[in-house]
């Protein structure tokens, strides 16, 4: 069966769920303070704006003003965003059936439930950001009270016709199991010291990308890199090999590299691993097939010295536009950003690549 499909907002993240979130359901996302749960949740929200849906963002949390600065250093605009901003207080809560948020119109609600049920009635939204679910439960007396609050809740959203987004800050002594149980998609942001990850662990009604993908926070926002799949990025390659353009090498490999293939050159420091690769593309280049070099332990101003003093025809190549080289700095890029480098590179045509060196990128 079909299901109609909505965009995430986020760079990247949409591959990851097949093709986006599917509307009319609810997704969770949670993660540790400053994981990007917001930035996320406001990336969702804005897709709506671009899209003409109407955004409500249910506050919950950090004070509006906050949100909207937040979501302007992104350059996500809050203009046509609705706000509705909560403040409950326990009190609000004392009365014996008002734990079910939206069970009957019969039912004496808080005040601030009533406020929140006009604001949905009156705009009537297609995208709405809970953020964050968590703190609904310092206003119910138990567990069971908060299940139904936000069971009740989720249910009069879909009634509404609106596609859901909570967050949720889990982690350390914090869980989140119960919201987990009662949402169709669970996203979580895992963030260390030394890389952030997305994964999805469930998503009712599709199939989904598993496993960790690595994501980070820039000025444009939170982008995602999804982990490359082996046999997903396949394409046809023409039979052939890949000359070094030196007749001596290219006889011990009879002929040279075959097309479509891996080689590993390896060696001590100083044997000509880098010089032995340039070959190869320069060959490649000059022969017009796209190629590129990704360097990791060297700036193209000493490769470029190096090929002059050796007599290799680097400059040619480069002026050809057929090669170009890109610095690698490890500190700068994610394993899933340098992925993502290579696999647009492949994806726009280039036929030859070249990764300089493998230490690297294992750093």
């Amino acid at each position: 069966m079909s299901v109609e499909r909505m965009s995430t907002g986020v760079s990247g993240f949409d591959e990851v769920l097949d093709g986006g979130l599917i509307q009319g359901r609810n997704v969770l996302v949670r993660g540790s303070p400053g994981s990007g749960k917001t930035i996320f949740g406001l990336h969702f929200l804005s897709a709506g704006i671009d899209a003409e849906e109407t955004a409500l963002y249910i506050n919950m949390g950090e004070p509006q003003a906050y949100v909207e600065e937040t979501a302007d250093a992104f350059g996500l605009n809050t203009e046509q965003i609705q706000f509705h901003n909560l403040s409950p207080t326990q009190e609000q809560f004392s009365e014996r059936n008002s734990y079910s948020v939206f069970e009957s119109a019969e039912v004496e609600q808080p005040g601030f439930i009533e406020d929140l049920r006009d604001k949905v009635d009156k705009i009537k939204p297609d995208r709405v950001l809970l953020d964050p679910i968590t703190e609904f439960r310092y206003l119910t007396s138990d567990e069971r009270q908060f299940r139904s609050g936000v069971l009740g809740l989720l249910d009069y959203l879909k009634e509404a016709g609106a596609t859901v987004m909570l967050t949720s800050q889990a982690g350390g002594s914090i869980t989140d199991d119960d919201i987990q149980f009662l949402v169709d998609a669970v996203v979580t942001l895992d963030v260390t010291p030394e890389s952030r990850a997305v994964n999805v662990s469930k998503f009712r009604g599709s199939s989904f990308r598993r496993g960790n993908h690595s994501y980070d926070i820039t000025d444009e926002g939170l982008t995602v890199w999804p982990t490359l799949v082996p046999g997903e990025q396949e394409r046809e390659v023409e039979s052939g090999t890949l000359s070094s353009g030196v007749a001596e090498l290219d006889d011990l490999l009879h002929g040279g590299l075959d097309q479509g293939t891996v080689t590993i050159l390896s060696g001590p420091t100083g044997v000509g691993k880098t010089t032995t690769g340039l070959q190869f593309l320069i060959q490649a280049a000059l022969e017009g097939k796209q190629s590129i070099l990704f360097q990791f332990e060297e700036a193209e101003w000493t490769i470029r010295k190096r090929a002059d003093a050796i007599g290799l025809p680097l400059q040619d190549a480069l002026d050809s536009g057929q090669l170009s080289i890109v610095e690698i700095d490890p500190e700068e890029y994610t394993v899933g950003e340098f992925e993502h480098l290579v696999r647009e590179a492949v994806t726009d045509g280039t036929e030859v690549v070249m990764i300089d060196g493998s230490q690297g990128f294992q750093e």
